[in-house]
């Protein structure tokens, strides 16, 4: 995390900003022919009023603004809109996931087909965490 932020800068009318923060993330890509990558985003947990919808969304944000630097040989990634939104049903809860991206570079397709059934699985791998 790079900053913490005032959850009350966050108004959505029938919802409650829990949490507002600017996130530094960064991780090494699953080829040696692709660069690493990192984004700077702000992420918002969101809760309905009722408290039967729970969301957390991430969006970019202009790293100069907070003073984050990529490390050396990094790849600034965007990240049009992400997150995950769990909403109570039944017995358990649907969970939701999207996410929009810009990698900000070359990727080869043969590493884009090999990493598709991983991205596929997101929701079921939270699914299972969460089931534990």
């Amino acid at each position: 995390m790079v900053r913490e932020l005032d959850p009350r800068l966050l108004r959505i009318a029938g919802w409650q900003c829990e949490r507002l923060q600017v996130v530094h993330e960064s991780f090494r890509a699953p080829s040696v022919v692709v660069s690493p990558r990192d984004s700077v985003v702000v992420m918002a947990v969101i809760t309905s009023d009722d408290g039967s919808v729970v969301a957390m969304a991430q969006q970019s944000a202009d790293p100069q603004q907070f003073c984050v630097v990529s490390p050396k040989g990094f790849v600034r990634m965007t990240v049009a809109c992400g997150g995950h939104i769990a909403e109570a049903a039944g017995q358990g809860c649907r969970l939701q996931y999207l996410n929009s991206i810009e990698p900000g570079g070359y990727i080869p397709k043969a590493v884009v087909r090999t990493t598709l059934p991983d991205r596929a699985m997101t929701v079921a791998k939270t699914r299972n965490v969460v089931t534990m």
